[in-house]
């Protein structure tokens, strides 16, 4: 076995016995334990079955703890890689630490790599995804506690693009491809990486009204302190002084029994926000044409294109932590279909994008400004194909938050290699974002916008080309 397949073999070893080894489980086979052991030893195998993704039975817990004592005592037996064991030991979410290990790991089985190899391929054997999130730097502990999973991330994702009125329904299906595309993509353990089990996707028939609320209240009762994201693709309409959104079964001449008006969204996100430690609220509505098409006057019986307005989506971001992203401005439509990905909307796409790895930055976590960032450069020249009223539609995304002292994690950066973003990046990237409050809050004189315009164009050059 050359190197690189033996520090390919360490990695996957140690991901998966890594509690193990740093918890002492090993040592206290067979030994009484006091009730605060017995809890450390349940959270070690606890993070173990988190990495297999389900739950481990005795034959494989006892396979597990053999590799986690042949790989411990091969580290125990040289002084070296022993005093690496203790500096992992003290802190065992520190990538560094780990780092080390694995070099020790790949230093002790040297003499016998078949071994480590052999450990290696009965590990992948339970579970294969092992091997593909071994490829990956472990994620540090602010995303993950397990070090694969975006374990403190939580999704509700909704797309309506075919409804029970078709007057309502979005041309080609888009607005529910975005929402199983997304799905996919924050499940998968090489993109996004949630837990499968935080991420819900209600698409046309099961996003009725009553399952979009009942969905709320579950994700209320699930974030923890963890993030929350909600994605809304489908259509919106004023309704009163605000607006609502509209799910499956929306009936436009009832929509304050049938839609999601404001004040009822708003205060099932407020019951989110209250559990939440971050929330991003992404609103995809007034969906208009496709490509090539001309977009006409609302038709009669058929939904008016308005997006939502400033009443609407302010409420749901009211301190730190929490954004608010709209597919255009209030002024604007967004366009159905995207020209460069023809089965989405042209949010959804470039939403997409994003998280397959194509946002700008280099750290652990795609950051809800760098999902901005990626979306405010290429939303806008995808909109132009379509033709809203003899020109080009005009589709900028608005980005909202009531303060801005951090950023927010929405996934993990596919194919992380333990890389972070620089300074210069940090620093661009909360600059195009207080320029976006800044004209989200109407940019003040004539002679500013222009000025806050350019400079957010150079900002956009420099971050994504």
């Amino acid at each position: 076995m050359d190197q690189m397949t033996l520090a390919d073999a360490a990695r996957t070893v140690l991901l998966a016995v890594a509690p193990l080894i740093a918890g002492g489980a090993v040592t206290t086979t067979g030994v009484e334990l006091t009730d605060a052991a017995a809890e450390t030893l349940a959270r070690d195998w606890g993070a173990v079955e988190a990495r297999f993704r389900r739950e481990l039975d005795p034959a494989e817990r006892t396979a597990l703890a053999r590799a986690a004592g042949v790989v411990e005592a091969r580290l125990a037996g040289h002084a070296k890689s022993a005093r690496a064991l203790d500096y992992f030991r003290t802190d065992p979410q520190d990538v560094e630490a780990r780092h080390i290990v694995e070099g020790q790991i790949v230093e002790v089985f040297k003499p016998a790599p078949e071994e480590l190899s052999a450990l290696a391929r009965k590990l992948i054997a339970m579970q294969p995804s092992l091997r593909a999130d071994a490829g990956r730097s472990l994620l540090p502990p602010t995303l993950s506690n397990d070090g694969v999973r975006f374990s403190y991330g939580h999704a509700l994702i909704i797309g309506v693009g075919a409804y029970a009125n078709p007057k309502l329904s979005v041309a080609g299906d888009t607005a529910a491809n975005d929402a199983r595309a997304l799905g996919s993509l924050l499940r998968d353990s090489r993109f996004a990486a949630y837990p499968e089990d935080h991420v819900h996707v209600l698409v046309d028939a099961k996003a009725s009204r009553d399952h979009i609320l009942d969905a709320l209240e579950e994700l209320a009762h699930r974030v923890d302190g963890g993030t929350a994201l909600i994605y809304f693709a489908g259509h919106g309409e004023p309704l009163g002084d605000n607006y609502a959104l509209l799910p499956y079964d929306a009936d436009l001449h009832r929509l304050a029994e049938t839609a999601l008006p404001a004040e009822l969204f708003q205060r099932r996100v407020a019951k989110i926000r209250e559990r939440a430690g971050n929330l991003v609220v992404l609103l995809n509505c007034c969906h208009a044409g496709g490509i090539g098409d001309e977009v006409l006057e609302p038709s009669a019986g058929g939904p008016s294109g308005i997006a939502p307005p400033p009443a609407f989506y302010r409420p749901l971001a009211v301190k730190s932590g929490q954004v608010v992203i709209s597919a255009s401005r209030p002024n604007q439509r967004a366009g159905a279909r995207s020209y460069r990905d023809p089965q989405h909307t042209v949010f959804g796409a470039h939403l997409i994008e994003a998280l397959s790895g194509q946002a700008p930055g280099a750290g652990a976590g795609l950051s809800v400004l760098e999902l901005f960032a990626h979306l405010c450069a290429c939303v806008p020249a995808d909109a132009q194909h379509i033709v809203d009223h003899w020109q080009s539609l005009a589709q900028e995304p608005l980005l909202y938050a009531a303060q801005l002292d951090g950023d927010v994690t929405v996934a993990v950066r596919p194919g992380w290699r333990g890389d972070s973003s620089s300074h210069d990046h940090d620093q661009q990237v909360r600059r195009l974002a207080v320029l976006e409050l800044q004209l989200e809050a109407g940019g003040g004189s004539e002679t500013v916008v222009p000025a806050l315009l350019a400079e957010r164009e150079r900002l956009l050059r420099a971050l994504v080309g």
